[in-house]
């Protein structure tokens, strides 16, 4: 999911665009739990067949496989609801990631470039440095994002320095 902000700065330096990327699905709790409900009962089904049967460790694997999907899962949805932001002003490009600042790009020297792995985002670069954005976004995502970005960064190249 992508949230893009146009802002009309009122002095120079001010951002004149803020993005807000989300990747993957968002924390979904009940579908949480009615997966590891819906595997559960499938797994302890299985296993409790095989123990009538007189495989009684089976059972001990399926209550291993359980708590290593409630792990991975949790893992999964902490990771998609990660925060991404661009914020761009006249002289500075900032990139967040989970509220800290991940980079701080000259905005005047920056370019954007599509990332070299298909469908990874898109990567910005400014004297030497370099940072990649919206990499779990979707194609059409990145392309908005793309376009917001390059005029957002015309609109603050323009922008006078002493405009009140």
């Amino acid at each position: 999911m992508i949230e893009i902000r146009h802002l009309t700065p009122v002095r120079f330096g001010e951002p004149v665009l803020e993005v807000r990327m989300r990747r993957g699905v968002q924390s979904y709790p009940f579908a949480f739990k009615a997966l590891l409900v819906c595997f559960a009962l499938l797994c302890l089904t299985v296993a409790g067949a095989f123990a009538f049967v007189g495989a009684v460790p089976v059972l001990g694997f399926a209550g291993l496989e359980l708590v290593l999907l409630f792990v991975l899962l949790r893992l999964s949805f902490r990771r998609a609801a990660a925060v991404e932001g661009v914020s761009i002003s006249g002289d500075a490009t900032i990139v967040r990631r989970g509220g800290t600042e991940a980079a701080r790009l000259q905005s005047y020297w920056l370019t954007i470039e599509p990332s070299e792995w298909e469908n990874r985002g898109l990567v910005l670069r400014s004297r030497g440095q370099s940072v990649a954005v919206g990499a779990g976004l979707a194609a059409a995502e990145v392309s908005d994002l793309a376009a917001a970005l390059r005029g957002a960064l015309h609109r603050a190249k323009i922008t006078p320095a002493g405009s009140a």
